[in-house]
């Protein structure tokens, strides 16, 4: 686990190939939500993002390592919106991959100020995990809500094919559930990854 946590985190690493790791695990989270609710997934995904922004060397940095995740999140996650183009494919089919992009783009910010507030309020790695819960549990809710809302691929979602899991939304809702899955996928990935920084 420390060699992977140093192939990851090596403070040697161009900032391109932060932003390439960023969108690699960007890429994969996607494979946690139907059709495919490969669950394990989540794990070194939002691991990731956690540790490479909770280690950044800069907020702008930090952000953009949330942004490109959040680019490669949405635009293989929402690739469906853009079926109904086909229909009149002559006429729409060259606008799919503009809006796929500006679309992708706009809700990718969400992440991006996710590992932005990471950043920023960086404390001891306990307390920034559940921090970061907050944060991503917040964007979730702002996303849902903001400009009549998008509220499509939240953390809970991944657990769709739990249904004894799904009951804690009837207590704490789709938001509780979320929070409380990135606080238990964060805590265990970064003490198997680098039980020191608990120290």
């Amino acid at each position: 686990m420390t060699q992977i946590y140093n192939f990851f985190f090596n403070n040697k690493l161009s900032n391109s190939a932060k932003y390439i790791y960023a969108f690699f695990f960007g890429s994969i989270f996607v494979l946690c939500f139907p059709p495919y609710s490969f669950w394990p997934l989540i794990f070194p995904s939002i691991a990731y993002l956690f540790l490479a922004s909770y280690l950044s060397t800069s907020a702008k940095e930090s952000f953009f390592i949330g942004w490109f995740f959040g680019l490669a999140f949405f635009i293989l996650g929402l690739y469906w919106i853009f079926n109904s183009f086909i229909i009149r494919s002559d006429i729409f089919i060259y606008l799919i991959p503009f809006c796929l992009i500006i679309l992708a783009s706009f809700l990718a910010l969400f992440i991006g100020f996710i590992s932005f507030l990471n950043y920023k309020f960086k404390k001891r790695i306990l307390f920034s995990i559940i921090y970061f819960s907050v944060f991503w549990t917040l964007s979730e809710i702002l996303r849902s809500y903001l400009f009549t809302g998008f509220p499509w691929n939240l953390i809970a979602h991944t657990w769709v094919n739990f249904t004894n899991i799904l009951q804690i939304c009837s207590i704490f809702g789709v938001y509780g559930l979320t929070f409380l899955t990135i606080l238990f996928v964060l805590s265990v990935s970064v003490f198997f990854l680098k039980r020191e920084l608990f120290q």
